[in-house]
C-alpha cells in the first residue's frame, strides 16, 4: 500500500505540472503567439532542476537507503525525482513565471512600430492598368 500510494502521488504531481504547463500556454495560443520566452518553460525547470536532485539525494543518504519513506508514503527508483520535481515545477512557473497577458507576435509593440510614410501627391502617382475580366462562355 505505501508503494502505492507513492505512485499515485508521483502520478498526481505529475497531472498538476501539465495542468499548470496548460494554464500557463494558454494565453500564448490565445493571443496567436509563434513562439514561447524562455522564461515559459526553460527557466522554472532548470530552477527546479537545481532544487529537486539535491533535496531528492539528501533524503537517500539521510535515511541511507535507495528508496525514500515520507510518512507512510514511500518513493521507488526515481519516482521522488518525478514527484517533487513536478510539485516544485508547479509552484515555482505560478509563483514567479506567470504571464496572464503576453504580447500577440502579430501585433508590434510600440518600439517597433513605424511613422506613416507619406503619400505622395495625386500628380505624383503612379496611373493603374487593369485588364478586363475573363470573358465566361
Amino acid at each position: 500500500m505505501n508503494q502505492f500510494s507513492g505512485l499515485l502521488i508521483t502520478a498526481l504531481s505529475v497531472l498538476t505540472a501539465a495542468i499548470v504547463s496548460g494554464l500557463r500556454l494558454k494565453p500564448y495560443i490565445d493571443a496567436g503567439a509563434a513562439r514561447t520566452p524562455a522564461s515559459f518553460m526553460l527557466y522554472p525547470v532548470l530552477i527546479t532542476l537545481a532544487i529537486t536532485v539535491p533535496v531528492v539525494f539528501l533524503l537517500r543518504k539521510v535515511q541511507g537507503k535507495k528508496d525514500i519513506d515520507i510518512g507512510p508514503i514511500q518513493f521507488n527508483d526515481r519516482m521522488p525525482f518525478i514527484a517533487l520535481g513536478c510539485i516544485v515545477y508547479a509552484v515555482i512557473s505560478l509563483a514567479f513565471f506567470y504571464d496572464p497577458a503576453p504580447v500577440p507576435s502579430g501585433v508590434p509593440s510600440p518600439q517597433q512600430q513605424r511613422q506613416p510614410e507619406p503619400r505622395p501627391e495625386p500628380a505624383e502617382q503612379p496611373f493603374k492598368i487593369t485588364f478586363p475580366a475573363s470573358r465566361s462562355r
